[in-house]
C-alpha cells in the first residue's frame, strides 16, 4: 500500500520507519528544506550547531531506538555530571550530581519534615510516571483509568491532584518550604499554579535516557541529530523523503457522504500523488482549517479547532558568549557548568506570573531551564567557543494580542537578561548575541497553527481520552484512511515518538482490514 506522510517531524519519521519495514512504499512531504519539525538542528550563529526548539533526550522510547537501530544511524545520547543545579531565589539551590550521596539542598528555614517530604515527593512522582508510562501505548486509556492505577498503587494524592488539582497543590501535601515548592514548580512546562499540572511533570517524568529511569540528557551533535537518524533510517528501508514540498490540501472523495476516502496528496506547486493512506504530522488546527475541506468533515468539525484556548506558550533563548559567564551559586560550588541549569522564581512570583500571562502580559520573572552543551559535546562549536540554550517555561502565546515581532522580541531578551543577572552578574560583558524564538515563530517558521511546541494544551482538557479526536478511536479521523501521528494526538507532546509508533499500529490494522476486504468482495 502506498502511504502520503503530511510533516516530517520527528512523529512522521518514526511513523515511516515502521511502516517501511513492513514493506509499506512511503513518502513524506516536508514544506521546510530539511525534516525534524521542531527537533532541528540550525547555525544561528557562524559554526555553532544550535539545537533550535528541542534541546533535551529523555523522552524518546527505548523501543523506537533498538527498532529503528537509530544508535547505527548516529544517535549518540549522553548524560552529563552533575544532572542538574536549580538556582533558587536569595541564594538557594538543589544540587543533584550522579552520585545521589553527594546532592546537596541549601534553602532557608529547611526543616527535617520538609526534607523528608521533599524526598517523598519525587519518589512518589517517579512511581506515578512508571504507572502511567505503559497507558501511552493504548490509545484508548482513559484519565479515569490512570486515576484507578495511582490509587491501585496507593498514590492516592496523585489519583486526587492529576486532572484536577495543581502542582503547587500537591506540593503542599508533602511539604511546606516555599523554597521547595518553587523548586518542585520547575519541573511543570507551565505555571504549578495551574491545574492539569501534576499531569504534565508526569508526563516528562517518563524520560529515560542512557538506561537511566527518569534521566534526562543530551545528543551529541544537538537534538537534531534525532531527526537525522530517524531520516537515515527511513531512507535505508526505502522511504521517500521531499523536502520543500509543501502540502496545499489532502484531497478527499465522496464528500459529504458516510464513504469518504482520502485520495492523496496535493502540493501547492500544483502537482497531485495519490494514496491509499494518508497520515498528517501536522497539528490539528492546521490539519482540520487548512488541509481539509470543511465539507470533509462533520458539521461544524473545523471550527471547533479554530480557537484553541491557550493564553501561555514557550520559548527559547539561544546566546552566543564571548567567554562563560560566572553564577554565583555555581562558582560557589566548584560546579563544571555541564548538565541543566535550572532557574526559578519563588511561588509568589509564580503566582503573579500566572495571572499576568493570562492578560497576554509578560512576566516579570522567568523560570528558565538551560544547558551549555559546548562544555561536554566539542562537535558543536568551534573550538574554546560556547553558545547557552534556554528553555523560557511560560510566555504569553503573543505579545498583547498582536504577533511577536523582532522588535517585541526584545522584551524576551530583556526579561532573559534580567533572569540571569540575578545568578551571573557578569552575564552582560559575557554575551556576544542573542537570537529568540517567540510562540510566533513556532506558528510562522515551523508551521505550527497553534504556536504551542505540544501543538495542544498539555492540561487535563487536552489529554488522554480528551486528545484523542470526537467520536474517533486512536489516532483516527472521521476520514477512514486519514490519521493523525503529530504531538497534537495522543498521548501528546515531547520528542517521544509515541504517536508515531502507535499510529504506524493503526495504519497497519486498517491495511490488513482494507486487504481482507478486497479479497471477500
Amino acid at each position: 500500500m502506498k502511504v502520503g506522510i503530511v510533516g516530517g517531524g520527528h512523529n512522521g519519521l518514526v511513523l515511516a520507519g515502521y511502516l517501511a519495514k513492513d514493506h509499506f512504499d512511503v513518502t513524506v512531504f516536508e514544506a521546510r528544506h530539511r525534516v525534524g519539525g521542531l527537533c532541528v538542528n540550525e547555525e544561528i550563529f557562524p559554526g555553532h550547531i544550535i539545537s533550535t526548539v528541542a534541546t533535551y533526550f529523555g523522552m524518546l522510547r527505548r523501543q523506537i531506538i533498538e527498532d529503528l537501530e537509530l544508535e547505527d544511524f548516529g544517535l549518540e545520547a549522553y548524560l552529563t555530571d552533575p544532572i542538574a543545579v536549580l538556582l533558587l531565589p536569595d541564594g538557594g539551590f538543589t544540587f543533584a550530581p550522579r552520585d545521589s550521596s553527594r546532592t546537596k539542598i541549601s534553602v532557608p528555614d529547611l526543616t527535617a519534615a520538609d526534607l523528608e517530604g521533599w524526598k517523598r515527593f519525587w519518589s512518589d512522582m517517579a512511581k506515578a510516571a512508571q504507572l502511567m508510562s505503559p497507558l501511552y501505548h493504548q490509545p484508548d486509556s482513559t484519565q479515569q483509568e490512570l486515576i484507578d492505577i495511582l490509587r491501585a498503587d496507593g498514590l492516592h494524592n496523585f489519583a486526587d491532584y492529576v486532572f484536577d488539582g495543581s502542582l503547587l497543590e500537591l506540593t503542599d501535601l508533602y511539604f511546606k518550604n516555599r523554597y521547595l515548592k518553587a523548586a518542585a514548580a520547575a519541573c511543570a512546562p507551565g505555571f504549578a499554579c495551574d491545574k492539569g499540572t501534576v499531569y504534565s511533570c508526569m508526563h516528562y517524568g517518563q524520560a529515560q535516557a542512557c538506561g537511566v529511569q527518569g534521566g534526562w540528557g543530551l545528543v551529541k551533535g544537538g537534538m537534531g541529530a534525532v531527526s537525522e537518524s530517524l531520516e537515515r533510517s527511513a531512507l535505508a528501508r526505502g522511504v521517500k523523503i521531499r523536502t520543500n514540498a509543501r502540502v496545499a490540501a489532502i484531497r478527499v472523495e465522496n464528500q459529504g457522504t458516510a464513504n469518504k476516502q482520502a485520495t492523496g496528496i496535493e502540493l501547492e506547486d500544483g502537482s497531485f500523488e495519490p494514496f491509499d493512506i494518508v497520515v498528517s504530522n501536522a497539528d490539528p488546527v492546521t490539519t482540520f482549517t487548512r488541509l481539509l475541506d470543511e465539507r470533509a468533515l462533520p458539521k461544524n468539525w473545523g471550527s471547533s479547532f479554530k480557537n484553541i484556548p491557550s493564553t501561555a506558550s514557550a520559548g527559547k533563548a539561544h546566546i552566543l558568549l564571548k567567554r562563560l559567564p560566572k553564577f554565583t551559586q555555581l562558582e560557589a560550588l566548584g560546579h563544571n557548568y555541564a548538565g541543566i541549569i535550572i532557574i526559578t522564581p519563588s511561588i509568589d512570583d509564580i503566582i503573579a506570573d500566572a495571572k499576568r500571562v493570562e492578560r497576554l502580559e509578560m512576566p516579570r520573572s522567568l523560570m528558565m531551564t538551560m544547558a551549555i552543551p559546548t562544555v561536554t559535546d566539542t562537535t558543536v562549536a568551534p573550538p574554546g567557543e560556547h553558545h547557552l540554550n534556554i528553555d523560557i517555561h511560560c510566555l504569553p502565546i503573543t505579545d498583547q494580542g498582536s504577533a511577536w515581532t523582532e522588535q517585541s522580541k526584545s522584551k524576551i531578551r530583556q526579561a532573559v537578561m534580567a533572569s540571569l543577572k540575578v545568578h551571573a552578574p557578569d552575564i552582560e560583558d559575557a554575551v556576544e548575541d542573542v537570537y529568540i524564538v517567540s510562540p510566533t515563530d513556532i506558528q510562522e517558521r515551523f508551521g505550527v497553527a497553534t504556536s504551542l511546541c505540544w501543538h495542544l494544551p498539555m492540561t487535563s482538557d487536552f489529554v488522554f481520552e480528551k486528545r484523542v479526536l470526537p467520536g474517533c478511536r486512536g489516532y483516527g479521523t472521521p476520514i477512514e484512511n486519514l490519521f493523525i501521528c503529530g504531538s497534537g494526538a495522543f498521548a501528546g507532546g515531547a520528542v517521544s515518538g509515541v504517536a508515531g509508533y502507535n499510529c504506524a499500529k493503526a495504519a497497519k490494522e486498517f491495511a490488513r482490514r482494507a486487504s481482507l476486504e478486497a479479497l471477500q468482495r
